[in-house]
C-alpha cells in the first residue's frame, strides 16, 4: 500500500504548470521558487537532513497536490493529517496512528529526495496527484458524528511525531504498510527489481509473524488465510494489536522495519 508513484510524463507536466505560474507572477508560486532558492544548500547539506525545520516551525517541504482543476499548496506536515486520515482507521489506538503517520512521512521524504535528485522538481517542493489525501469536508461525511473524535486524534499523531521518519544507513527507506496479514508479512527479497531475490535494496524488509492477524475480519479471504494488501511492511492490524498491549510507536516500527534509524529533522 505505497503511497502513489506518478508517472514521469505526469510530473514534467505538472513542473511546466509550475514553471508557468511561476513565471506569470502567481503569488503562492513565486513564493514557492524563492523559497525553494533559500533551501537548497540546507536540504542537502548534510546526511540525512532532508527537511531541517523553518524558525516558524514550519516544514522546508511543501506539497504541491492535485490534478485538473483541483490543486492546492500545502506545508508537507499540513499535508500528512488528510494522507494519514485516508491511509488506516481512525479508531486505531494512538501509538499505531503515530507508526502509520512516520512511514506516510518517510514515504512522501522518499518521493521528494528521489524526484530532486533526478530533476523532476525543484528542492523545497514535492508534487504529487494527491491520491489518498481526504480533505476536511471528506472527512465530515466519512465520519459524521464522530468527525470531532477521529480528527482530534489524527491531528495528534502527526503533531506527536513532527519530522520524525525512518531511514536505513542514512537513506529514507521504502515504509510500506498494508491492512492485515495472512500471519507473517512478507520478505523483501520477493519485491520486483531485486537481484536474483537477494533483498539487496529492502534489507529491512524482512519477514516477522504478525500473531493476532487471525483476530481480523479480513484475515480469511475465500476461507483461507490470505490477508488484505501486499504484506509488506508493517501490517496496520498488527500494528494496532500491538498497541493495544502496550507496545510504542518505535517498538512497533522497530518490529515490522529491521535495523532502521527513527530520524529526526533537525
Amino acid at each position: 500500500m505505497k503511497l502513489s508513484e506518478i508517472s514521469r510524463e505526469t510530473i514534467k507536466a505538472k513542473k511546466t504548470v509550475l514553471i508557468f505560474r511561476l513565471r506569470t507572477g502567481g503569488a503562492v508560486f513565486l513564493f514557492l521558487l524563492s523559497f525553494s532558492y533559500v533551501v537548497t544548500a540546507l536540504l542537502f547539506g548534510q546526511s540525512a537532513a532532508y527537511g531541517r525545520r523553518e524558525e516558524n516551525d514550519r516544514s522546508r517541504i511543501m506539497v504541491w497536490a492535485g490534478a485538473g482543476e483541483t490543486q492546492f499548496v500545502l506545508d508537507m506536515e499540513d499535508y500528512l493529517i488528510g494522507c494519514l486520515a485516508g491511509s488506516i482507521p481512525a479508531e486505531y489506538e494512538p501509538e499505531a496512528l503515530q507508526a502509520q503517520a512516520v512511514l506516510l512521512r518517510t514515504l512522501l521524504i522518499r518521493e521528494y529526495k528521489e524526484s530532486v535528485e533526478q530533476g523532476r522538481t525543484q528542492a523545497g517542493i514535492l508534487v504529487t496527484d494527491a491520491r489518498g489525501y481526504r480533505n476536511r469536508e471528506q472527512l465530515k461525511q466519512m465520519w459524521g458524528a464522530d468527525f470531532a473524535v477521529n480528527y482530534g486524534k489524527i491531528c495528534s499523531a502527526v503533531a506527536k511525531t513532527r519530522g520524525i521518519y525512518l531511514t536505513y544507513r542514512g537513506e529514507p527507506i521504502l515504509a510500506s504498510y498494508f491492512r492485515v496479514s495472512s500471519g507473517r508479512t512478507r520478505d523483501g527479497r520477493e519485491l520486483a527489481g531485486n537481484a536474483a531475490g537477494t533483498g539487496e535494496g529492502y534489507p529491512y524488509l524482512q519477514s516477522v509473524l504478525c500473531p493476532k492477524d487471525y483476530l481480523s475480519e479480513d484475515y480469511l479471504q475465500g476461507g483461507r488465510a490470505a490477508g488484505l494488501g501486499h504484506g509488506l511492511g508493517m501490517s496496520q492490524f498488527g500494528a494496532n494489536e500491538m498497541a493495544k498491549s502496550g507496545a510504542d510507536r518505535d517498538e512497533i516500527l522497530h518490529y515490522f522495519f529491521t535495523d532502521i534509524t527513527i530520524d529526526k529533522f533537525e
